[in-house]
């Protein structure tokens, strides 16, 4: 299975629930891609890596707060899971489908 295509993805932060339509393309082990909010901002995927059923990538966020978002996630069919660490604020879990 392949991270590449469009996710729904649901990031439940301090702040609130974050949501992003999220656009991968998975070429061997490095993961690139853009994300767009709710608000219709778009940025690139940063440091995007896989390993298996398993990837990280970088997101920088402008809103509710500036930071770098950096994400773990595990592949599971067309779903996605893992931790959001968002800067000074911790981690925060997320879910996602693909769509």
């Amino acid at each position: 299975m392949s991270f590449t295509g469009n996710w729904a993805i649901q990031v439940k932060a301090p702040l609130g629930v974050q949501k992003f339509d999220v656009t991968f393309d998975e070429q061997g082990n490095v993961l690139t891609g853009t994300a767009t909010n709710a608000e219709g901002h778009t940025q690139d995927i940063q440091n995007g890596k896989v390993d298996g059923d398993e990837a990280s990538w970088d997101l920088t966020i402008k809103k509710p707060l500036s930071a770098t978002v950096a994400f773990s996630a595990a592949l599971d069919g067309d779903e996605i899971s893992g931790t959001a660490r968002i800067g000074a604020l911790g981690s925060a879990k997320f879910t996602g489908e693909r769509g």
